[in-house]
């Protein structure tokens, strides 16, 4: 494990230099192009800060409660969660997963991470709609995860649901409107009965096993966890984080978009829809 010390010799300062860098302590007191080669020599060097040192001196846990309906029933739940988890890990904070059914359990399971300590929460719910935030969270760093908070007083990821339908149908008019005004005489085609298909959701254990396989825009659901749990570590550390943005299907909005913000679908092209 990587120490401090190392980073320090081999960037040829202080430990108490690399320290105030590492801590965020270094604006005003080290200089930008030092600060910028510790983080670059700790990085490349993989240091890792001790959570628990970290958190003694900040009051900080530096763990993340999520909080979600249906993880065990829906297909979405997993790609989230994973997508989430994965950024909390890059960015040095553990996450915490509790399952609810909206209903009277919320209210003890948030209780639950409260009593962990949580820096902050996300708020997950499985079918993209309006929702009250539970009382107990109006005081903590909060972003929801595929919802809208009502009173649009917290941050917000979703799907472009708008998005999904015009690229859904684009593909399909590119593809059939031409193809079935030129061709259904000349092939006896019948419009209504040889139709293209595109679904929207991209579910692998259906989209892969039709034959012939379909053409699908994929929801981000991956895509939501990290774009939410980045936005969730900025309201709790106050800026945005270093880390390299995620490899993605899909592209990011940013950090500062408007509330909800929206991540653009990706439309994956199989055999479903017909060829011009």
């Amino acid at each position: 494990m990587t120490t401090m010390k190392e980073v320090a010799e081999r960037t040829g300062v202080s430990v108490s230099t690399v320290s105030l860098v590492l801590n965020d302590r270094d604006e005003g007191r080290v200089k930008p192009a030092i600060a910028e080669q510790v983080r670059a020599t700790a990085k490349r060097l993989g240091y890792r800060p001790n959570p628990l040192a970290r958190s003694l001196r900040t009051s900080k846990t530096r763990i993340l409660g999520f909080i979600s309906e249906g993880i065990a029933a829906t297909p979405y739940a997993g790609g989230i969660i994973l997508g989430a988890q994965d950024a909390a890990s890059k960015l040095g904070y553990m996450l915490l997963t509790v399952n609810t059914d909206g209903n009277s359990d919320e209210a003890r399971e948030i209780a639950t991470l409260k009593r962990y300590g949580v820096d902050g929460f996300l708020y997950a719910k499985m079918s993209n709609r309006f929702t009250d935030v539970p009382k107990p969270l109006h005081d903590y760093p909060l972003v929801l995860v595929d919802a809208t908070d009502r009173t649009g007083r917290y941050a917000s990821i979703e799907p472009d649901e708008t998005l999904i339908g015009y690229d859904a149908t684009k593909r399909l008019i590119d593809a059939c409107a031409w193809y079935v005004y030129e061709n259904a005489a000349r092939r006896g085609l019948v419009v209504g009965r040889d139709v293209s298909v595109v679904g929207v959701d991209n579910h692998r254990v259906f989209a892969e096993t039709l034959e012939p396989q379909l053409t699908t825009v994929e929801l981000p659901h991956y895509e939501m966890g990290p774009w939410a749990t980045s936005k969730l570590v900025s309201l709790i550390e106050g800026r945005e984080p270093d880390d390299d943005e995620p490899e993605t299907t899909a592209p990011l909005p940013p950090l500062d978009a408007s509330i909800p913000a929206k991540i653009h679908c990706t439309l994956i092209d199989k055999q479903s829809v017909a060829q011009r």
